[in-house]
């Protein structure tokens, strides 16, 4: 009993107790401008915990009043700004603000036609509140593809991520069902990358049955909340898999998922559904110790959606291929009435189709089980010098 119990402190532990990376503002702006009375440049800078408050920052009013300087009769400003990593700038050039975000494509100038830098203001706002859909889009594809933390895809972390992961797991456990299963886990992770950090737990209610023929179909029920620096985001899933036995050794899962996440805080969300065929083989080495292979192919595409005042679509298809190995070995004892089981493996996940931040990471794991309780952690590294750590609680009924 008592490596199984240190197993699970571990798992507990192990995100709670991760070292915070020094923290990156997920949104900055530098406005400079030239002091009439003086001829010198002057460039300050803000920082901002939620796209709302830059947003609302960008107003030259609300400027004035965060900088302790009129601003308003400034003629020309140029503010350098960071959206969540992504550059642009936001150019005040008389009565007209031209926003641009190289990344993007997106050079786009608002109050052509207005009377003054107010009317401009306006424009601007509500262009970032979604009426201007298409480049807001390119925007959001920009995030996902050189950002390190984007909620919806380009990181382990994001909810793309964590469908695939899901849905791999899901169809290679052994929950060895007869009639009516229940399961619950609880997963928490830590990922960081240039300087910010995402904290995330999940809780897993699950519902299975398994048939008489061997066949078991589960229902995956995930819901996850993450904290991105100030910043929150709330996350859920629902997948639905079938697991068939082809022989005592091999398995097939096919498996269908949606899912839906949004921060308003980023200024972040969509609706993401996947399809996934998972292979699970066992191979016997010695009586004690086996080996686990298991190999996932699916597809994932976005779903435009609504978060706040935000209209946001990313536009995102992507084909993932997570193929995972891990050795298990019977300690010979037992816990819970069930033998004790001690693993470690190694996962490698790869994304192809639209450009993502990370599009390939590892995970080395290990873990202890008994029966149906299972608890685990892990080490994740990443594309674009992501790193992280996981843990996990699971047990069924």
């Amino acid at each position: 009993m008592r490596p199984f119990r240190l197993a699970v402190a571990a798992a507990v532990l192990a995100c709670a107790a991760a070292p915070a990376l020094a923290e990156t503002p997920l949104f900055v702006i530098e406005p400079t401008w030239t002091d009439p009375a003086t001829g010198q440049s002057i460039t300050r800078r803000l920082t901002f915990d939620t796209v709302g408050d830059l947003v609302d920052g960008v107003d030259i009013d609300t400027l004035s009043a965060n900088l302790g300087v009129d601003l308003t009769t400034i003629d020309r400003i140029t503010a350098d700004a960071s959206i969540r990593g992504l550059p642009a700038t936001i150019a005040y050039d008389g009565t007209e603000i031209v926003l641009t975000v190289p990344a993007a494509g997106v050079n786009r100038r608002f109050g052509t036609t207005a009377a003054d830098r107010d009317a401009a203001q306006e424009e601007l706002e509500a262009y970032l509140e979604g009426e201007g859909n298409g480049t807001l889009t390119q925007i959001l594809k920009a995030a996902a593809a050189r950002t390190a933390l984007d909620p919806v895809a380009g990181n382990p972390a994001s909810l793309m991520s964590r469908m695939a992961a899901g849905m791999h797991d899901a169809g290679t456990r052994a929950l060895d069902a007869d009639g009516l299963v229940l399961g619950l886990a609880a997963d928490g992770m830590k990922i960081g990358a240039n300087g910010t950090d995402v904290r995330s737990m999940t809780a897993t209610p699950t519902i299975g049955w398994g048939f008489a023929n061997g066949w078991t179909l589960a229902l995956d029920m995930p819901l996850t909340w993450q904290k991105t620096e100030d910043a929150d985001t709330w996350s859920g899933q629902l997948s639905l898999g079938l697991t068939m036995p082809v022989t005592e050794s091999w398995s097939l899962t096919p498996s269908v998922s949606a899912g839906a996440v949004g921060s308003v805080d980023l200024g972040a969300g969509a609706v993401l559904t996947g399809g996934a065929l998972t292979s699970r083989y066992e191979a016997a080495l010695t009586e004690r110790l086996s080996l686990v292979v298991g190999n996932t192919a699916g597809v994932f595409t976005t779903v435009p959606v609504t978060v706040g005042d935000y209209e946001v679509d990313y536009d995102l298809t992507n084909v993932v291929a997570r193929n995972g190995i891990t050795a298990v070995y019977d300690t010979g004892a037992r816990a819970f009435d069930a033998p004790l089981r001690l693993s470690l493996g190694i996962t490698d996940t790869r994304f192809f189709g639209d450009a993502l931040y990370s599009e390939s990471y590892e995970e080395i794991t290990a873990g202890v089980s008994a029966g149906r309780a299972a608890a685990g952690i892990g080490a994740i590294f990443g594309e674009g010098d992501i790193t992280g750590i996981t843990g996990r609680v699971r047990v069924a009924f």
